[in-house]
């Protein structure tokens, strides 16, 4: 008997595995066809030019009012929109419409190392922007791509799985209640008890959120070597740079739960999708907000939108929530007769507010592409079909992962300063190894790894303006990127302490050299050989090579060494402490003062390339070495050079050689582009009415029921992502409309 049962259980056991790797194999099959399948898609994907998806409903069309009127109506399911979908349904009293342009997700999107195709699909607006003079010069055109999630979760599900926090003092601009609750709102929207408890700082990362956050579960094969690079500088490596301290390095964070994408979507609404209460139309784009005629008491009392060919009107009986971005939500508001007067009078649109911050004010983080160092260490990944076994399986491997694995943030302005002004994240391979025409069945070894450089507080800002006043054509979008002198200045410090960290003993161990720095146009006799002695050529290095938060992997060779040089007849003097180039010695006195104070009689000739700014060394008698620490003015207006010999608005011709914004990622090409869309500020929040839009509660001003709840109402660029931020935004004004009724 026993016997027999014993059999039956071994059967069992056999059978049981026989359908599991049935399962197993289904299953890698279904998701091996999806990849390319959506690849396949990507590659004859067009750019649009508007939203032609649309264009079909009749111009001047009446609206048909729906059946029913909705307390609150949320226009976008993105990232914010997700949220609040959720947050607003739990009171059952409450009925929720929710207007998506987008479809919904798939089972491709979730995995995190296929967003590259996103670019490339219906997923993506696709919006450009306008010539730009100082950036984007490789760009067709000298347009930059502006990728926006059309989707439900919106760019949480669209975009790399990144997660970027920033600076807790960045919240003090926004005012007191924002600085007072912005890290209990991070709190309450983390679950990250995924992250190991000797690596997160639990006083500053929630437990029970619904936006889950991890470490990826493979590190980076050059970890330690960037680590122990920055080390060398001066640098701590954090055990997490989302908790009290973010100067420093560290591994990178993702919004992942098991490896798989944790987008506001699939957190958020997708649990709770089939409440009663709760209504998502996709596919529906919002064209007009109607208005009470009351000046006084001034409301949101309808709201306009295409869906299916034709027009709609759904009555709005407490709220309606714009959560759109920062393009879209102020399209919107300028369509509607909100915004500049001068810019509605230009489009015959009947003003009925002049709020004129509206569209204004835009800022985005920009990166530095193409900053590739080539080593003397070979790493790798596996074939491909490993790397989805891998990520089906357990949650592995390059397809589970972010791009990026390590995360460093430094000041290279006040060394001794908490908040940053440039953050670097290093890749060392990404899922582009897997693109066509790339072979599949072989495993991919590299020699060279990349840095992705972000300028986190740029002074440039640009504007959203209409097109025309028809809903379905694109905005203008002209960000004017690196107009201001203070981001070409910062540009080039974080050029010149990237060839510091190439220059220090772990890096020199690897012999990792910075390659391909200098792009074809910028090869010019005028210019020096050396593109650290000569501040023309780094102007035109990050005119060519600027974009918003662009990636681009290449191979080329150059090696370059800093060291004061003659320029025009005139000295180009370097600051023996930190490395950095000025205009004349006067310049360098006077940096050196401010910046410096303690470190004036130290030797000049010690050589400081490899030590970080805020640390000095210098010789004792005996042989051995002390630090001193110098002290460095938070609120120094030093320049770090004088730049008066370059024109940063001299006429280099843009690139025009590329089919479109959104080139297909080739292997055989190394390129790919992961834009973080950081954009903000179009609707910037603020208590002046002159010149903000939304007041501290996210309430545009002059309107008692119209709320802004996105990047476009964050007042200033945060030291993070805005993903994070735009949770925390959603969360926050959740609980400002349950308080307000």
């Amino acid at each position: 008997m026993y016997c027999f049962r014993g059999i039956l259980l071994v059967l069992q056991l056999i059978l049981g595995n026989v359908f599991t790797a049935n399962g197993d194999t289904n299953k890698f099959v279904e998701y091996k066809n999806l990849w390319l399948e959506n690849l396949a898609k990507a590659a004859q994907w067009t750019q649009p030019t508007e939203n032609s998806q649309f264009k079909n409903v009749r111009p001047n069309e009446r609206c048909q009012p729906i059946a029913r009127s909705y307390d609150f109506v949320i226009v976008g399911g993105g990232t914010a929109g997700s949220v609040l979908a959720n947050r607003l349904s739990e009171n059952p009293r409450w009925d929720i419409l929710v207007l998506e342009a987008g479809g919904d997700e798939t089972p491709f999107t979730l995995i995190p190392g296929a967003y590259l195709t996103s670019l490339r699909s219906e997923m993506n607006w696709g919006y450009t922007t306008e010539p730009q003079v100082n950036a984007c010069l490789q760009m067709p055109g000298g347009r930059c791509p502006l990728p926006r999630g059309k989707v439900l979760g919106g760019e949480s599900a669209m975009k790399d799985v990144t997660y970027v926090r920033g600076n807790l003092k960045d919240f003090d601009s926004w005012g007191p209640w924002w600085s007072h609750n912005a890290l209990k709102y991070f709190k309450v929207m983390e679950n990250a008890t995924a992250l190991d408890v000797d690596r997160a700082d639990e006083k500053y990362r929630g437990s029970h959120g619904h936006f889950h956050v991890e470490y990826p579960k493979n590190p980076g094969p050059l970890t330690k070597q960037i680590f122990d690079g920055f080390k060398d500088l001066g640098f701590d490596v954090l055990k997490d740079y989302n908790g009290e301290t973010q100067i420093g390095v560290g591994n990178l964070q993702a919004y992942t739960k098991n490896g798989e994408r944790s987008s506001t979507n699939q957190r958020y609404l997708q649990p709770i999708i089939n409440r009663p209460n709760l209504k998502v139309i996709t596919n529906a784009l919002a064209t007009k907000i109607i208005f009470s005629k009351k000046h006084h008491d001034r409301k949101a009392q309808q709201l306009e939108y295409y869906y299916n060919g034709s027009c709609y009107s759904v009555n709005i009986t407490k709220e309606l929530l714009l959560t759109s971005g920062p393009i879209n939500t102020p399209q919107l508001l300028m369509l509607s007769g909100i915004g500049p007067e001068a810019e509605l009078k230009r489009h015959n649109i009947p003003l009925i507010l002049n709020l004129s911050a509206v569209g204004q004010h835009l800022e985005d983080h920009l990166s530095i592409r193409d900053f590739t160092f080539q080593v003397n260490k070979s790493f790798g990944y596996g074939k491909f079909d490993d790397e989805l076994k891998s990520y089906l399986e357990d949650g592995r491997g390059c397809l589970a992962e972010p791009l990026a694995r390590q995360v460093s943030f430094v000041n290279t302005r006040c060394p001794n300063s908490a908040n940053p002004d440039f953050e670097m994240m290093f890749v060392e391979a990404n899922p582009q190894l897997y693109y066509p025409p790339a072979n599949l069945s072989e495993p991919h070894t590299l020699i060279e790894f990349s840095a992705q450089i972000l300028l986190l507080h740029p002074r440039s800002r640009g504007s959203i303006s209409l097109k025309s006043n028809d809903p379905t054509d694109y905005p203008i979008i002209d960000p004017k990127y690196l107009q201001s002198r203070h981001d070409m200045l910062a540009m080039v410090r974080i050029l010149r302490f990237m060839k510091n960290l190439e220059r220090t003993k772990s890096f020199r161990k690897m012999n990792a050299t910075i390659v391909g720095l200098v792009p074809d146009a910028c090869q010019n006799e005028h210019f020096n050989k050396d593109p650290f002695e000569d501040d023309e050529l780094l102007v035109c290095i990050i005119k060519h090579k600027t974009a918003p938060m662009q990636w681009r992997i290449t191979s080329s060779s150059g090696l370059c060494i800093p060291k004061p040089q003659e320029h025009d007849g005139k000295t180009f003097a370097t600051c023996q402490w930190c490395g950095l180039y000025f205009g004349t010695k006067k310049k360098v006195k006077k940096h050196v003062n401010s910046c410096h104070k303690q470190c004036r009689n130290i030797n000049n000739s010690v050589e400081m390339h490899n030590v970080h700014p805020s640390r000095i060394l210098t010789r004792r008698s005996n042989g051995r070495s002390r630090e001193i620490l110098c002290v460095v003015r938070e609120n120094d207006d030093t320049e770090w050079f004088d730049g008066s010999d370059v024109d940063f608005q001299q006429n280099i011709v843009p690139t025009t050689d590329l089919q479109d914004a959104y080139p297909v990622v080739s292997v055989e090409e190394k390129s790919a582009t992961a834009p973080m869309h950081h954009q903000i500020g179009t609707c910037r929040m603020g208590r002046d009415r002159k010149k903000d839009c939304v007041d501290e509660d996210l309430r545009v001003h002059g309107v008692r029921n119209l709320r802004v709840v996105d990047s476009s109402a964050i007042p200033k660029s945060t030291s993070g992502h805005t993903i994070p931020v735009v949770v925390l935004m959603a969360e926050a004004a959740a609980d400002f409309i349950k308080a307000t009724y």
